[in-house]
């Protein structure tokens, strides 16, 4: 995938992006776009996109990353949060992207969706130092960020009935879970 500054080149992913964007959001079926659909709905040639993307994944991991990136500085403007506060932000930043989410679970990228999503929560909680350093190692950072981004998916497939405000306080009280005891 490209990663260069030429504004020429940068154009044209967004071109391919948002041609992307329109087909699914028509109700186009993933599978059934292909390079050269796409390039001529983007205007831009063959070489050009296999040049930008490589994959129509790709795309999607770009079209993903951009809107992540635009939640990450929103949310690294502030100086301190609380994981409540985080979850409440993720829940409101997915909830404005549900149409583009909808459209991509409904064809079954949700794991790139989940991909983009968990490293931008990574990406944040790196940005942060955690009141206790031993919760903030690589792996309880991904546990985090995954079960974060597992609950928006759900949500959004299965809706809820809670406000915003009431999930992120009852998603964030899962953290301070102690124990389990065996109700059988």
């Amino acid at each position: 995938m490209y990663t260069g500054s030429n504004p020429s080149a940068l154009r044209s992913q967004r071109l391919i992006a948002d041609a992307l964007i329109s087909l699914l959001e028509e109700g186009r079926p993933f599978v059934e776009i292909s390079a050269t659909e796409l390039c001529r709905r983007a205007g831009v040639s063959r070489q050009t996109f296999y040049k930008m993307f490589g994959t129509l994944e790709n795309v999607v991991r770009y079209v993903m990353r951009t809107r992540c990136e635009w939640f990450e500085a929103l949310v690294m403007k502030r100086a301190q949060f609380t994981y409540e506060e985080l979850v409440e932000a993720a829940i409101l930043f997915f909830d404005s992207q549900r149409s583009l989410a909808e459209a991509l679970v409904s064809n079954n990228l949700q794991a790139l969706v989940q991909e983009q999503m968990q490293l931008s929560l990574d990406v944040m909680l790196l940005h942060y130092r955690c009141e206790a350093p031993l919760v903030m190692d690589d792996l309880n950072r991904s546990f985090l960020a995954g079960g974060l981004c597992s609950m928006l998916l759900t949500r959004m497939r299965d809706g809820d009935e809670l406000s915003v405000k009431d999930r992120a306080r009852r998603f964030s009280d899962l953290v301070t879970i102690s124990s389990f005891a065996c109700i059988a």
